[in-house]
């Protein structure tokens, strides 16, 4: 009988880990998209008079509306990925310069 509830045991066990999805993660590929042909060949400062400066608010909560879009930020470079084909990589930039925090004078980005 114990060896009975053991085996039992075990099948729910492997039962639920496979439920659970323990090896189906997709991977994420940072691949870049083709640089579309208007934009091709400009220089930083023809790029930033065809691009849109969004309020970050309006592109953090509504990411979707914005793609295929040109966009324009300044800011600082906070975190980099490689990307999934060679020299390409995914960055993250924080684009509000904070100088002053509760009447303390500080130096640092966020976002």
């Amino acid at each position: 009988m114990n060896l009975m509830s053991v085996v039992s045991s075990l099948l729910i066990l492997l039962v639920f880990l496979s439920a659970c999805g323990g090896g189906g993660e997709e991977k994420q590929s940072f691949v870049p998209r083709p640089v579309p042909s208007e934009y091709a060949g400009l220089s930083t400062a023809e790029l930033k008079a065809k691009s849109n400066t969004p309020a970050y608010i309006d592109l953090r909560d509504n990411i979707a509306n914005f793609n295929g879009d040109l966009v324009w930020f300044s800011g600082q470079i906070s975190k980099v990925f490689q990307g999934s084909e060679p020299n390409s990589f995914q960055i993250y930039v924080d684009i509000t310069h904070i100088t002053e925090s509760a009447g303390t004078k500080v130096d640092t980005w966020r976002d």
